[in-house]
């Protein structure tokens, strides 16, 4: 039986099963066609209703069956964790439909495909196995990923790969009007996907518009190994089996002859020649048409398809129609050795250099040189003519002018080099040295680097390398002025203002170069420092927000890019600035997002100076393991502020684990002051969350993990930077709660003064951050109600009152930030505990205090219902007021 025969029983078997009533009909037809073929599909039939296999009804019953019947997918049915949307096509093999995850793990569609006649179609199997095994190895751009894999209860194989909405290469074409240039173009991303799976020793064997989808961006991907063949050494010898679309199929694929990359080679021929010319050099895929392919007779070229117009024909006439015709040799060892050289001819015809498919002669290669140059060659001739005619003083004051341009060049060369010496490797080499000298050092640097960056940007340049250059600049000197992140000296506004200007910068640049990686991740790295320094976290939002699709876009195109963690900033301050605004279950699902990129770009880490844009290091797995547990520490922090203690303690200490982990991954240790910072900020985070559980058996851990912190943050303080002194801060806060809640109120109350002063000194020293001002309310409260708690009910209502007064005035500059609403609450419920306290009994001063409380509490609840930190402190006002209602 040949491969022709074998379509057409199928086929026939296929409609029999979805439609029994056809069943007298299709055997008719196959008796006139072929006895042996009728024969064939009675047979087929006959075991079909012996067996008692599953109808089309049950299977609508029970959609997760995939037996021995034609695969069917109603919406809402299931295979493995994923539901089925609806149909996307059918061909010999399987059934592949719309799908998503039911089980929450992703949410994105994606193609799944299923074995269609599981009972009888073992080879159907094995090649839907063997598509399996070649895509696991095929990781690239413009080939459809694959996602997942199983069988389902019955034993019928599916395989899930990334959903590609998008038209067939050809009919993308058609829709766009693309021109010559264009089509091969686009054609390029084809050979490279095709060149790429022959390097992993994969041939297509299948190649057809059908299989090359292109998206609305331009992007190619390649579909459908469901007939590959890897080129080992079994397959290089054995006789293939004919499975192939006749229309697109080299010769030896008709013949069944031995099939190797270069079948795959004369198929794009074909592919190109149909892009081009709007056809096939061939009408149909009929056994005429094949066996015509089969004789030694030259192909017509494409500048000859009828109906082709005037300027399409010229423009194919000569270099193209060669191109073409030499893939499409009838002799694959006369057609282009490889993809590659298929490939690079393409490029030189673009780049308008003599093509390897063509002779070229002294006149044609002149004749391609003055166009490729034709603005310098007409230059040239303009300047013969002027040397000629104008002598010896013309060619005087040319080289004067060359000569005192390439001294201009030297010598702005030489100021570029040591601005970007003093910028850069100066100011690291004192980053780590501790002092206040140092500090005034550093101070200096930046602020002289910041003003020779704005007289460089002010000047306009069109030189792009420069503009990287100054962009990458202010990203290191706004890291270096302020912010949370890393060793800053507190000058908020200065650094907002060097983000921006990198930002606009950078944003110019991805415009012109929206493929250059390097440009993109800075110009995301801007985004999430300037989300983290906006007071009003609403415009914080609504910046990350414009960005987003960008980031979406970049991760469709290329899902395994190296710099998408950098891309994933968006994602965090997206998070972080959604739970200033109280969407805390979205704050989280953002981090998640942020989470989950992290761990994937392990496989990812590469190890050339590709910079670093967050923190001005390069990019390595040290930097890998930090980036996972500073998004782990953000989710950690909503936990908190959701209520989730436990959870919260859990999550802190995997992010203990990645931060030590990129201590320990450094080449020559820790990779910077960062590294080591984060490494002890999360063991009070940990230490802040076993505190907030209130089981005094989790105290001793909590003390051990404050101290570890305290240790770590006395040492960094030395350095002079205001992250020290904040991490300081928050050590001293740790500590005193837990001393307090272990009943040691001297040693708790002194720690929490400290945390006051040092964080009450950063808030006055910066005062248009409003996140130092935003954690001196929440340190005040803590002292505040540790004084409460001490019988010092004067002294705590001061510092309330302190934390009230800060808090409010937080809210008038920042209204949306609903942390400042819960602080606000919490000084509030102090003070009007502490009202009680120092009277004995409920005063009218004190129930109004109360009152007022309650309004921010409920207020709080309003906007962010999900918030459930200090509920206890919550539930003594209720309780309070409840008694104070009572006859």
């Amino acid at each position: 039986m040949n491969s022709a025969d074998w379509a057409k029983l199928k086929d026939w078997f296929g409609a029999a099963l979805e439609s029994p009533d056809r069943v007298p009909e299709l055997l008719q037809r196959a008796e006139r066609e072929s006895p042996d073929l009728a024969a064939e599909l009675a047979a087929l039939l006959r075991e079909h209703v012996s067996q008692d296999l599953r109808t089309r009804a049950v299977l609508d019953q029970a959609p997760t069956a995939v037996e021995a019947h034609p695969i069917e997918g109603p919406a809402g049915g299931t295979v493995g964790p994923y539901r089925i949307l609806r149909e996307l096509g059918r061909g010999g093999t399987g059934v592949v439909f719309l799908a998503e995850r039911s089980d929450d793990e992703f949410h994105r569609p994606v193609a799944l495909k299923v074995l269609r006649y599981v009972a009888w179609d073992k080879r159907g199997r094995e090649l839907l196995t063997q598509e399996r095994r070649v895509l696991s190895q095929l990781q690239h751009a413009n080939i459809a990923a694959l996602l997942d894999w199983g069988e389902t209860p019955d034993g019928a194989p599916w395989l899930v790969t990334e959903y590609v909405e998008g038209q067939p290469v050809d009919q993308y074409c058609r829709a766009h009007g693309l021109g010559v240039p264009d089509t091969l173009t686009l054609f390029t991303q084809v050979c490279e996907a095709v060149q790429y799976a022959h390097r992993r020793l994969v041939v297509h064997r299948d190649l057809k518009p059908a299989n090359i989808l292109v998206t609305e961006a331009g992007v190619v991907k390649l579909l459908d190994f469901g007939i590959s063949k890897p080129m080992d050494e079994a397959s290089a010898t054995a006789t293939t089996e004919r499975r192939f679309t006749p229309a697109y199929a080299s010769p030896e694929q008709i013949q069944g002859a031995q099939v190797t990359a270069l079948s795959d080679v004369f198929s794009l021929g074909l592919v190109l020649y149909e892009l081009l010319a709007g056809a096939l050099p061939h009408a149909t895929g009929s056994l005429e048409d094949m066996v015509r392919r089969l004789e030694d007779r030259e192909l017509p070229p494409p500048s000859v398809t009828p109906g082709l117009a005037r300027e399409r024909h010229r423009a194919l006439r000569g270099d193209l129609d060669a191109i073409v015709l030499h893939a499409l040799e009838r002799n694959p060892e006369r057609r282009y050795p490889s993809v590659e050289q298929f490939l690079a001819d393409l490029e030189r015809y673009l780049a308008g250099f003599p093509i390897a498919a063509r002779r070229s002669t002294a006149v044609s290669r002149a004749a391609k040189f003055v166009r490729r140059h034709a603005v310098p060659v007409t230059l040239a001739v303009f300047a013969v003519v002027a040397l000629v005619a104008g002598a010896a003083i013309a060619i005087w004051n040319a080289r004067v002018a060359i000569r005192e341009k390439q001294v201009a060049e030297k010598r702005f060369d030489d100021v570029r080099n040591l601005a970007h010496w003093v910028m850069f490797d100066v100011h690291d080499m004192i980053r780590r040295l501790p002092g206040e000298r140092a500090v005034q050092v550093r101070r200096s640097l930046l602020v002289k680097s910041q003003e020779y960056l704005n007289r460089l940007n002010a000047e306009h340049t069109t030189d792009d390398g420069l503009l990287k250059e100054v962009g990458f600049g202010y990203i290191r000197i706004g890291y270096g002025l302020g912010g949370l992140a890393g060793t800053n000296l507190g000058n908020t506004p200065a650094s907002i203002a060097a983000y921006r200007a990198a930002l606009t910068i950078f944003d110019d640049l991805w415009q012109r170069h929206p493929d250059d990686e390097w440009v993109g991740a800075c110009r995301f790295a801007c985004v999430y420092n300037l989300c983290m320094m906006m007071n009003d976290p609403a415009e914080g939002a609504a910046l990350a927000g414009r960005y987003a699709p960008d980031v979406e876009l970049w991760r469709a195109r290329d899902p395994n890019s190296p710099p998408l963690q950098a891309a994933e900033l968006v994602h965090a301050g997206l998070g972080r600035t959604r739970r200033a605004l109280g969407a805390l279950d979205d704050a989280l699902k953002e981090f998640d997002i942020s989470v989950e990129a992290s761990r994937r770009a392990f496989p990812m880490t590469h190890t050339d100076n590709t910079p670093r844009p967050m923190f001005g290091t390069w990019l390595d797995r040290s930097q890998n393991y930090f980036d996972t547990g500073l998004a782990i520490f953000a989710r950690t922090e909503t936990l908190l502020e959701m209520g989730r203690t436990a959870d919260a303690a859990a999550s802190a200490l995997e992010a203990r684990a990645w931060f030590e982990r990129a201590v320990a991954a450094g080449p020559e240790g820790p990779q910077g002051p960062s590294d080591l910072r984060m490494a002890a900020r999360v063991r009070g985070l940990a230490a802040q969350a076993l505190w907030e559980l209130h089981d005094p058996k989790r105290l001793d851990a909590a003390w051990a993990e404050a101290r570890v912190e305290m240790t770590a943050a006395l040492a960094n303080v030395a350095d002079g930077n205001v992250t020290s002194q904040r991490d300081l801060a928050e050590a001293h806060r740790h500590m005193g709660n837990i001393l307090s809640a272990r009943g040691d109120a001297t040693g708790g109350l002194d720690h929490l003064q400290h945390a006051v002063t040092v964080i009450g000194t950063l808030a006055t020293d910066d005062p248009t951050f409003l996140m130092n001002r935003y954690l001196l309310a929440g340190m005040l409260n803590d002292y505040g109600l540790a004084l409460l708690g001490a019988k010092q009910a004067d002294a705590a209502s001061r510092a309330l009152a302190r934390a009230l007064d800060t808090a409010t005035q937080g809210m008038r500059e920042a209204p949306s930030w609903v942390e400042l609403v819960r602080e606000r609450a919490r000084a509030e419920s102090g003070l009007g505990r502490a009202a009680v306290a120092g009277a004995g009994h409920m005063t009218p001063a004190a129930r109004d205090q109360l009152q007022r409380a309650m309004a921010d509490w409920q207020e709080l609840r309003r906007r962010s219902p999900l918030n459930r930190r200090y509920l206890d402190e919550q539930h003594i006002v209720e309780i309070l007021v409840e008694k104070e209602r009572e006859p």
